[in-house]
């Protein structure tokens, strides 16, 4: 069932989007109207071609396909394509920032992403390294990635928490809920300030933990205040961190 949705100015003015062919942006945006809730829908390239082009002659398959390449500015592609109990789905990236469903709307009833890409932070080289196994909670997920030229499971990473928390295992799980990279910068100077500690005032313990809390964060983050003192800005602040050899 087709469903209306908000289209921002600044999607025209987007350079990833910019660099898709007219009829995958029209393509994109049909999606959107067909995609629940969630941000998600069936992966069946036919029945989508009917009904985002039913006038026209063009391949539902490759305009997909077209989606799931990661994008040169965000690093991150626009849909991400996954199989869970036999059936294929497709979940918009970055949904709840983008699209405010009513909430009278009817809950998703297909189910989230068993697996989730992890993608390379750094724009010289937007090759997807791994995936993540997200079936039960965070501290089973299997997977590998390539950091700073050394193998590192994010098993192991994720079994290994401590404080400050790492920032590669935390932008992993920031845009698994759907934050782009500088909202996750964002919210680690801003939990950083604030000693991690949870919306509830409780201090962070656990990379499960994390992830309430950037779910709570993206939706509240206009609740969230740095202590006084912090005048930097987030970008100055990761630099300083970054030099410190923290992050």
């Amino acid at each position: 069932m087709a469903r209306i949705r908000y289209l921002k100015p600044d999607f025209f003015t987007d350079e990833d989007v910019g660099k898709l062919p007219f009829h995958v942006r029209l393509f994109y945006q049909g999606l959107w109207v067909f995609a629940d809730k969630e941000g998600r829908l069936e992966d069946r390239p036919k029945k989508l071609k009917i009904s985002i082009f039913p006038y026209d002659d063009i391949n539902a398959e490759e305009c997909l396909q077209e989606l799931t390449n990661v994008k040169q500015y965000s690093g991150q592609p626009f849909i991400h394509r996954y199989t869970c109990d036999g059936q294929r789905y497709i979940q918009i990236i970055n949904w709840h920032k983008h699209q405010k469903p009513h909430h009278t709307e009817k809950d998703s009833n297909i189910p989230a992403p068993p697996e989730f890409p992890l993608f390379e932070n750094s724009n010289e080289n937007n090759n997807i390294k791994s995936n993540l196994n997200l079936k039960g909670n965070l501290n089973q997920l299997k997977a590998s990635t390539k950091l700073n030229n050394r193998s590192l499971t994010v098993k192991d990473r994720l079994n290994s928490f401590s404080l400050p928390p790492d920032k590669q295992t935390w932008d992993d799980i920031s845009f698994r809920v759907g934050l782009t990279q500088d909202e996750s910068d964002e919210a680690y100077i801003n939990f950083g300030a604030n000693g991690w500690k949870r919306g509830n005032k409780i201090e962070i313990t656990s990379w499960e933990q994390v992830e309430y809390a950037m779910t709570y964060w993206r939706n509240h983050r206009n609740e969230f205040k740095r202590k006084e003192g912090t005048n930097l800005t987030t970008k100055e602040q990761i630099d300083k961190l970054k030099k410190e050899g923290r992050l």
